[in-house]
């Protein structure tokens, strides 16, 4: 039979998620003021509907929400207890009877439920917003350039010596599937008629697979080739007004561009180390702040409660700097980054779930 959460644990995973979400305010406010003043000027110089820049600044913070979520969870984790520390009701519950070892795990459970919940969401929410940011300023607000039109379902490109229809099969432009192009001259002859099953784009040149070519001298008989390479007039950037570094991708985007970086044989790190990032994002906030909540209670005395509340921020910071530096040189393509993670996510996790395991062994008497 499961047992259900007592009233202490409730309030405990209640509490955490109220600090968490204050926290949240505050800084996406700040981030809001930030994005305002800094795009104000530049829009207004534009003259469009002020509808447009609410429209940019309310995607642009789903971005920023996306960016700070497993910091300021984390570090809502360590002020949590600093609250309660200062309003004397971590005092209320050592009183009552509720151990240490209680007050660690259940803030680490609140932790892990809210990052893995809100990362979860926020992986899925980060391509959708990250697009909409940029098209809104980018081709709304900042106007389309001249020959480029938005990645979408499918491609349709004029230029000024082809017109191509394309579906794209991979996030950069660089790979496309069932391709039709018309190439004319500058009185809008047709010269050439291309159909391919696939291409990819490749030093400057187009290589198309299982391809039917029709030209005029040949009278527009239908050529089949296997393979053809062909340098059009058109590349991988001009074909997308919205560029997505591979930082705001989705998985799926991710798994596409790897593939392809493989099939051309280009180096894929910096997709497989995003990958990782995706996944290992989901455990960052309990990861930065379970032992700064660990070394908060074991040096929490109600006449000193300051230098445990100063030791966990500071182990918290500590591990802030562990994690970014690793993540930094893995968006630089230094794989160490990886294994680097792993050691400290599993031996956050090995060392909380000891600690919890501990403190069912006291409940229990078998110590």
């Amino acid at each position: 039979m499961r047992l259900k959460p007592r009233t202490y644990q409730l309030y405990v995973w209640q509490e955490v998620f109220r600090v968490s979400l204050v926290s949240l305010f505050i800084f996406l406010g700040f981030y809001l003021v930030i994005d305002f003043f800094e795009r104000l000027g530049d829009f207004l110089k534009f003259g469009k509907p002020f509808y447009l820049f609410g429209r940019y600044i309310f995607w642009k913070n789903l971005v920023n929400l996306y960016e700070v979520f497993p910091f300021v969870v984390g570090l809502s984790g360590v002020l949590t207890l600093f609250i309660w520390a200062k309003t004397n009701e971590l005092m209320g519950f050592l009183s009552l009877g509720v151990a240490k070892g209680v007050l660690l795990r259940e803030t680490g459970k609140a932790l892990l439920g809210i990052g893995i919940l809100g990362g979860v969401f926020l992986n899925l929410v980060l391509p959708y917003a990250t697009f909409n940011a940029l098209y809104t300023w980018e081709y709304k607000i900042a106007g389309k350039k001249k020959q480029q039109v938005v990645f979408g379902d499918q491609i349709f490109f004029t230029g000024d010596d082809c017109y191509l229809i394309a579906k794209p099969l991979e996030p950069k432009g660089e790979y496309l599937g069932e391709i039709t192009v018309v190439v004319y001259d500058k009185d809008k002859r047709v010269l050439s008629l291309l159909w391919a099953a696939s291409g990819y784009y490749s030093q400057g040149r187009w290589v198309l697979k299982e391809v039917v070519q029709q030209r005029r001298e040949k009278g527009f008989s239908p050529e089949f080739l296997p393979q053809a390479s062909y340098r059009f007039s058109f590349e991988p950037d001009t074909l997308t007004t919205v560029k997505k570094p591979v930082y705001f991708l989705s998985i799926p985007e991710l798994i596409e561009r790897a593939r392809f970086l493989a099939k051309i044989n280009s180096p894929y790190q910096e997709v497989v180390a995003e990958l990782f990032l995706k996944g290992f994002y989901l455990f960052v906030p309990f990861l930065l702040a379970v032992f700064s909540v660990f070394a908060f209670l074991k040096f929490f005395v109600p006449n000193d409660w300051k230098k445990g509340a100063f030791l966990g921020i500071g182990l918290f910071f500590l591990n802030l700097v562990y994690f970014l530096f690793f993540q930094t040189l893995l968006r630089k393509g230094f794989m160490l980054g990886i294994p680097a993670l792993v050691v400290w996510g599993l031996a956050g996790l090995f060392w909380y779930f000891w600690q919890a395991y501990l403190v069912f062994l006291k409940k229990s008497g078998k110590n």
